[in-house]
């Protein structure tokens, strides 16, 4: 099946893929565009789910492939003019009993919406500028902060030490001021002494 879309258009498919079975169809993108698909199983007998993948053309290279999913949404870029889209069935039903009257199928509905060419690229763009802004604004802060830690540690280091200087100018302090209280306990008592010396004297008791 062959089909076209322009950049900006929508369309969506809707078709029954038989048990064991293979379909594919081909659309046509605008270079750069970004294609949004999306697959849904909407209805079937037993274990609903399909194969799903994208190929390019006419290389066949396939560019996204899932296996045994009732639900996919996928977004690509378009490379190449011409896409492959096949859905399989690989016999996912055989739990169910076997019958001439009994046909085992899926219904699938696929939508296919197609931006405009360059929206996507543009959008990634905008996305990564957004993201290093954001990594540059996180690394400045950072740098604030360990600016900030660094001053506060270099601020208690200059207080450290200026608590330690204080500390030891007063344990000179009471250094010296013992040693003054020491001499002046000596002095007080050699004075005592001689007072009571010549007093003893003057009573002739020595």
């Amino acid at each position: 099946v062959a089909a076209a879309l322009l950049a900006g258009a929508a369309e969506a498919i809707g078709f029954e893929l038989e048990e064991g079975k293979r379909k594919c169809f081909s659309e046509e993108f605008s270079m750069n565009a970004s294609v949004q698909l999306e697959l849904v199983v909407t209805d079937g007998q037993g274990e609903m789910s399909v194969d799903f993948s994208i190929l390019e053309l006419p290389a066949r290279n396939v560019v996204y492939s899932v296996a045994a999913l009732d639900a996919v949404k996928h977004t690509l870029v378009a490379t190449a003019g011409t896409y492959e889209m096949c859905f399989e069935d690989k016999e996912r039903a055989k739990t169910l009993a076997r019958s001439a009257r009994f046909r085992v199928s899926r219904r699938v509905a696929l939508e296919v919406t197609v931006l405009e060419a360059g929206a996507l690229p543009e959008h990634r763009e905008l996305a990564k500028q957004a993201q290093l802004d954001s990594v540059v604004a996180a690394v400045g802060a950072l740098e604030a902060r360990v600016n900030s830690i660094v001053g506060e540690v270099d601020a208690a280091k200059a207080r450290e030490a200026q608590l330690a200087a204080a500390a030891a100018l007063t344990g000179s302090y009471m250094l010296l001021f013992g040693l003054l209280a020491g001499s002046l306990t000596l002095a007080t008592g050699a004075y005592t002494a001689a007072v009571l010396h010549r007093g003893l004297r003057h009573h002739k008791i020595i």
